[in-house]
């Protein structure tokens, strides 16, 4: 009886002494672990640094290539017709020109940048101050259907008027109906028309046909 009651004792005490070690193990194991993760993972202040870095980074880039330059290097005045009163003009200038006018600025301060309106149509012209670096214009021409050029200058103030480029050709449009009547819109038998489709009195469609119908 008492080597049994010892020997139970004992197995009590093995089971208490290996789960102890157990125990022990997971919490060496759990410590381990924590030192690893402490080690590989940077502080909080710059991961979101790192993480804003590479979310900026993509809008920066977009900004630089969609800037537009300040000119494709070509001399060009074009002219749009907007309508019977109004056109539109757009320039641009070269490396050459534009260093051309800088120089002619510099030499002269009291220069006027100008478009110089020409009426191929009156053979008349006149000037509109304009600023360059605009590179486009609206001009009001209230005068339909006439023919326009544009030239694009430095006026000085003795009068001289130095050109830089000239545009293309446009004709403003009518701002009415065309004086010219095509012959199957012509009116001329409208009075005889009306009288035989009645006139306000009751007619017979046969009648009216017969009579349209003779030469």
């Amino acid at each position: 009886m008492q080597y049994e009651k010892c020997r139970s004792k004992g197995l009590i005490k093995g089971m208490l002494d290996l789960m102890k070690k157990k125990t022990v193990r997971k919490l060496a194991r759990r410590k381990t672990k924590s030192k690893q993760t402490k080690r590989k993972r940077a502080p909080l202040s710059a991961r979101r640094k790192k993480s804003i870095q590479s979310f900026r980074a993509p809008v920066q880039s977009q900004a630089i290539h969609n800037e537009l330059p300040f000119s494709y290097n070509q001399t060009k005045l074009t002219l749009l017709v907007r309508d019977p009163y109004w056109a539109y003009s757009y320039w641009d200038f070269s490396e050459k020109s534009w260093k051309w006018i800088v120089s002619k600025r510099q030499q002269e301060p009291n220069l006027r940048s100008v478009l110089r309106i020409h009426n191929l149509k009156q053979n008349g012209n006149f000037d509109l101050d304009v600023d360059l670096e605009a590179k486009n214009w609206y001009v009001h021409l209230n005068l339909p259907g006439a023919t326009f050029e544009f030239e694009l200058g430095l006026l000085d103030p003795r009068g001289q008027f130095h050109s830089i480029v000239r545009s293309n050709r446009i004709q403003t449009p009518r701002d009415r109906p065309s004086d010219v009547i095509a012959p199957a819109w012509d009116t001329s038998q409208f009075d005889e028309i009306y009288r035989l489709s009645g006139g306000g009195h009751t007619r017979h469609g046969s009648e009216l046909s017969s009579r349209v119908k003779k030469p």
